[in-house]
Order: structure tokens, then sequence, then C-alpha cells
């Protein structure tokens, strides 16, 4: 009597799955539109500009930030009126 032996070989594959992470900017202009507003600073009208900006853009630790500027010299002196919600008024 004969014996016959079959051998039998198992592949088995491992799959390494990343997790896609979300890049919060790419560019300034991912993070919004650089908005003025008229406001009131030591009893005169000013503009104040905030800008969006992208920090370390297109890397998995970019985040937006704004850089806040407030003009150098006032858009309108209050002299004879009282500064109110970035009008002067009296």
């Amino acid at each position: 009597m004969s014996t016959t032996t079959s051998a039998s070989a198992t592949t088995t594959s491992s799959t390494t799955t990343q997790t896609p992470y979300k890049i919060a900017c790419s560019t300034n202009k991912d993070c919004g539109d650089i908005v003025e507003a008229r406001i009131c600073h030591q009893g005169n009208v000013y503009i104040n500009r905030v800008t969006p900006m992208c920090q370390g853009p297109g890397t998995p630790y970019a985040r937006c930030i704004e850089k806040t500027d407030l003009a150098d010299s006032p858009k309108e002196y209050c002299t004879t009126k009282v500064c109110k919600d970035g009008k002067c008024e009296y």
C-alpha cells in the first residue's frame, strides 16, 4: 500500500492601512478673506484689518490663524463728537 502525502502552503498577506489626514490649509486663501472694519480706538475711528493666514501650509500640522492690524493713523477724528460703533456721533 502506498501513502501519498500532500503539503499545502498557506500564504498570509498583511495590508498596512494608513489613516488619511485632512490638511487644514495649503494657502492663505484656504483660511478665508481679509476683513476690514471701522472701530473706535482712543476716541477716533480706525480701520482694523484681520488677515487669515495658513501656518505650516500643506502639512499635517497646518492650521489657520488670524493676524490683526490696526491702522497707524485714524480714518476719522472725532474731535467734537463721540466715537461709537466705528462712527463719530454727536
